[in-house]
């Protein structure tokens, strides 16, 4: 059974390391200290311990974020392309940043071929949350004739209450290493992903400095992918 290592960090909570086989459950929630939506952020790497690291050292990054839209779900949101190649180059960057070469998308033969193909996709749902507030102060108490425990204590549901709605915009970034060599029957084994999930809110300015920080955060947790040099 292929092994795999999993490094999850969070914004608002410490880093965790867990060893896990080939099913892998990750539920997270969100601390009631949150002060800022950057600090919703969450960034997993996933990789395989089996793979040959140091050695893998080529890779072509696809030149095109997949923005995946579910067609029948209506929770998924379409999603702008402003951001595309903030991402491509920061995950480039982080790359190159561990002694990777590059062959450019245009440039891949079955004579020239890379170590691995990065691709890079991206999703976006909106949540709605409707909730109800009920005024019970008051309304629990000693009212005569109605039951309950003991002479005369009793309950009865209060003749109003108040209604709100909260709303908002979580998005993921995965970013996948697959083996360009080890395709088998339209299965491609992958060596390393990294998945980002945060909630939407910030200035563009904001959104940009995010995506940088957190795909920094992904590849300053996995050394592993340093080349040998």
């Amino acid at each position: 059974m292929k092994t795999w290592l999993a490094a999850i960090r969070s914004n608002a909570l410490k880093p965790a390391l867990a060893l896990v086989g080939l099913s892998l459950v990750l539920g997270a929630c969100y601390p009631g200290s949150i002060s800022d939506v950057s600090q919703t952020d969450v960034v997993a790497t996933f990789y395989d311990k089996e793979a040959a690291w140091g050695t893998i050292g080529v890779v072509t990054v696809l030149d095109t974020v997949v923005h995946i839209i579910a067609e029948d779900a209506t929770d998924t949101i379409d999603i702008p392309r402003d951001y595309d190649q903030t991402i491509i180059q920061n995950v480039k960057d982080g790359f190159a940043g561990y002694g990777y070469t590059f062959i450019d998308q245009d440039d891949v033969t079955d004579a020239n071929l890379p170590d691995a193909f990065v691709l890079i996709s991206m999703t976006a749902s909106r949540t709605t949350v409707i909730w109800q507030s009920w005024n019970w102060w008051g309304y629990w108490g000693w009212y005569p004739g109605y039951p309950g425990w003991g002479p005369g204590w009793g309950w009865y549901y209060p003749p109003c209450c108040s209604y709100g709605a909260s709303s908002w915009v979580s998005g993921t970034i995965l970013v996948d290493m697959l083996d360009a060599e080890g395709a088998d029957n339209d299965t491609i084994p992958v060596f390393w992903s990294m998945g980002i999930n945060g909630v939407a809110g910030t200035t563009a300015g904001g959104t940009a400095s995010r995506i940088t920080r957190d795909i920094n955060a992904g590849f300053e947790q996995s050394s592993y992918l340093q080349v040998n040099q």
